[in-house]
């Protein structure tokens, strides 16, 4: 095939494809042009690869303006220039439903129908977090004909909407071996954000599969999640700069194992920075550096991410956090390591522990140690129903609570400095049946806190000792 050329007004996609055994398939390959590819030709590349068992797919430097999802394969490197390459998820448009949207029905009747066309992407709001996806087939008589039939009722009352919204690369299932580097990601929440978040369908990038690293992305502007990673484990993310999110930077779930998260720069998330949900273990999150959490920008300008029940400590520790979800899913062999990591200013908890529905004490075994945590609104470390953890090391100062041990046992607070917190430490339990007893708190200095060391009900049978208490309350 020829070598396509890059014109300012036209792109084309240059793919340099090399099979996973290191011979070339195709040399250069001059992928669809602008005019006839929504993805600006890169699926087109990656189709080519995978009919060829897996390789390389190079991006070369230039903007890629995608009004789909790019759908990536296993066995596959998808390599940019860069942050010379940039892929761009096209504006978002939403229109409001003019009349109910019935489970079972492939029609969808709007107020301003001719803000779609066909072939776009689309999500029916209105019915929660199980808001129907599908894409437009046609649009007749103000109706949008979707490809797929709605799978949940979407009420006009409760503010139902067809919104062009979409992953800028995703999978379709679970893959194995796949590899995303050096490229820079812009969503559409600072333009065009029209209020529907989930980190199924509007994260920046959401995989699903084993293997999978990413290294070297900028995440920018991520209606949903940046970065959503989902299955069976050994996944990478280092290196990356990840900025305003409307939910979180990292989110890795559905049971993973064997997981590395370091070296990344991650700002502005409305959630958490790093979250770990249902069933993480083997997870290692280390040197990264998080701030501003609990914050957003949109086109009218910062937001702040409302907190449910404002006079619920849980929830307000556990749903905005710089690094949070911790040990949950039901699974109790996780060894998890968080160390050394910086974060600064968190409108929640620096680093939180969760409690699944139905678990006794969900995180288990777990390290925390070397972590710089500042000016954090609540607690800076949330220990609750946990057990077995270390926390050791760790530089606190500013803001609520320094360190929180909730219905926990067993675990080891020793040599952290907390410092110009309202409570160093605070060991209690409001639940009879998960009481906070057999932790040790020792050797700690705990500098100008309002109150140096709390013990609230229900904690028994601790051990506090030797902690240096300097110009504080008690």
């Amino acid at each position: 095939m020829g070598t396509g050329k890059l014109h300012a007004s036209r792109l084309l996609v240059l793919a340099l494809i090399v099979l996973s055994c290191g011979s070339i398939f195709g040399g250069n390959v001059s992928v669809a042009d602008v005019a006839t590819s929504p993805t600006m030709g890169i699926q087109e590349a990656i189709d080519a690869v995978a009919d060829g068992g897996g390789g390389e797919v190079f991006v070369p430097a230039g903007r890629y303006v995608l009004s789909q999802s790019v759908f990536l394969t296993g066995n596959l490197t998808l390599r940019g220039a860069g942050n010379q390459t940039i892929l761009e998820v096209v504006t978002e448009v939403a229109s409001a439903l003019t009349e109910d949207g019935i489970v079972g029905q492939t029609s969808v009747k709007v107020a301003e129908p001719s803000r779609f066309r066909p072939g776009d992407p689309v999500i029916i709001s209105g019915s929660g977090r199980k808001a129907p996806r599908s894409n437009v087939k046609a649009i007749e008589a103000g109706a949008l004909i979707l490809t797929d039939a709605l799978t949940a009722a979407c009420e006009v009352e409760r503010g139902a909407q067809a919104i062009r919204t979409f992953s800028a690369l995703r999978t379709r299932g679970r893959v194995a071996n796949l590899t995303i580097r050096d490229m820079r990601i812009v969503g559409s929440l600072r333009n065009s954000y029209q209020g529907f978040s989930t980190w199924r369908d509007n994260s920046l990038i959401s995989l699903e599969g084993a293997n999978i690293q990413l290294i070297n992305i900028e995440a920018v502007d991520a209606a949903g999640d940046a970065i959503c990673v989902n299955g069976s484990g050994m996944y990478t993310i280092r290196d990356c700069r990840i900025e305003n999110s409307r939910l979180r930077g990292i989110h890795i779930g559905n049971n993973p194992a064997d997981v590395i998260i370091s070296g990344n720069i991650i700002r502005q998330s409305g959630l958490y920075g790093i979250y770990l949900c249902n069933g993480c273990r083997r997870t290692n999150i280390s040197d990264n550096s998080i701030s501003k959490v609990g914050y957003f920008t949109t086109d009218h300008g910062d937001v702040e991410t409302p907190f449910e029940n404002p006079r619920d400590l849980y929830i307000i520790n556990t749903r905005i956090s710089g690094i949070g979800g911790l040990g949950g899913g039901g699974l109790q062999d996780r060894f998890d390591n968080i160390s050394n990591n910086v974060i600064q200013n968190s409108r929640g908890s620096g680093i939180s522990f969760l409690r699944w529905s139905g678990e006794v004490r969900p995180g288990k075994h777990i390290n925390l140690t070397g972590n710089n945590i500042q000016d954090v609104d609540y607690s800076a470390i949330y220990l609750y129903a946990a057990e077995g953890i270390n926390v050791q090391g760790n530089l606190v100062a500013g803001g609520g609570v320094g360190i929180t041990v909730a219905k926990s046992q067993y675990c080891n607070i020793r040599n952290n400095l907390v410092q110009n917190c309202a409570i160093g430490v605070d060991v209690f339990s409001d639940e009879d049946a998960l009481q906070s007893r057999y932790n040790i708190v020792a050797g700690n200095s705990l500098v100008e806190c309002g109150e140096a060391l709390r013990l609230g009900k229900r904690a028994s049978r601790n051990r506090l000792e030797h902690n240096y208490i300097m110009g504080a309350a008690n």
